[in-house]
């Protein structure tokens, strides 16, 4: 399957050279997740996994939100159904798990561009990105002990883990928001900007990311997502393993002669 092979009704992606910008497009319901959505997102990631051009990943979303979590209209219809067994509960929910396990996987660098609300499962999904970056007007936050629900998407693993277990217990338990400014001084995002100047900062970061070795970029984003499982001995190896990798690479021999050189390298992912 290919990008262009998926119809798409919720969402709309767009290549530029080798970034790939997908975009909630559900502007009128704040971008809300409907199964529809859901689905559509999975076939994209899906298909991104496969894309050997693609180097970086953004999301973000269309009109004042990035998104406001599940479609609470499509899950109360659900409730109410007399059939929605909890088998089919849990099939619902390890549906939405899998987006995260998608993002985490994904060989290219992900970049969740927050142009405005980000809760639920919006927060959820900017977590399983690898970088962050949020328009001053962007609110942040995980409401669902006020709405009697509970996180998923691995909430609870990644949130402690980018801002630490004191914090992560503050924004889950008492459900409050937070601005893009204090998002970013507890390292929620890592940059936090004037609205106007979000999309050219996550063109220059993009592009930025972009211009790296992809093969590097591939194994540093593996290594970091699982260094909290391994121990120093283990990371060490696997830094050696990384290493010999890069260094039979012909993306090495073209870094090398292109510093030698004084020019920018041309990497080809090999």
């Amino acid at each position: 399957m290919v990008l262009t092979d998926i119809p798409l009704a919720d969402l709309s992606v767009h290549r530029h050279g080798p970034v790939v910008t997908v975009r909630l497009a559900r502007p009128d319901v704040l971008n809300a997740f409907r199964a529809r959505t859901r689905a559509e997102f999975a076939s994209v990631l899906r298909a991104l996994r496969a894309d050997e051009q693609a180097r970086v990943v953004v999301l973000t979303g269309e009109g004042r939100a990035f998104s406001a979590g599940q479609d609470l209209r499509e899950l109360g219809g659900l409730l109410r159904e007399e059939d929605a067994s909890d088998d089919r509960l849990r099939e619902g929910i390890e549906e939405l798990q899998e987006l995260t396990r998608a993002l985490l996987s994904l060989p290219q660098v992900t970049v969740a561009a927050l142009n405005g609300v980000a809760v639920g499962l919006g927060a959820e999904l900017a977590l399983a990105c690898d970088l962050r970056i949020a328009a001053h007007s962007a609110t942040i936050g995980f409401p669902e002990a006020r709405r009697a629900m509970f996180q998923t998407n691995g909430v609870m693993w990644l949130l402690p883990r980018i801002v630490g277990l004191a914090r992560a217990g503050h924004l889950v338990l008492t459900g409050r928001l937070i601005e893009a400014a204090e998002a970013e001084r507890i390292g929620l995002v890592h940059r936090a900007c004037p609205d106007a100047e979000l999309a050219p900062a996550v063109e220059a970061l993009a592009a930025d990311l972009a211009a790296n070795a992809p093969g590097s970029l591939r194994l540093a984003k593996r290594l970091l997502r699982d260094t909290w499982g391994l121990d120093l001995t283990e990371v060490m190896a696997r830094e050696t393993d990384g290493m010999l990798a890069c260094l039979r690479s012909r993306d090495l021999r073209e870094g090398t002669l292109a510093f030698l050189e004084g020019r920018t390298p041309h990497y080809e992912g090999r």
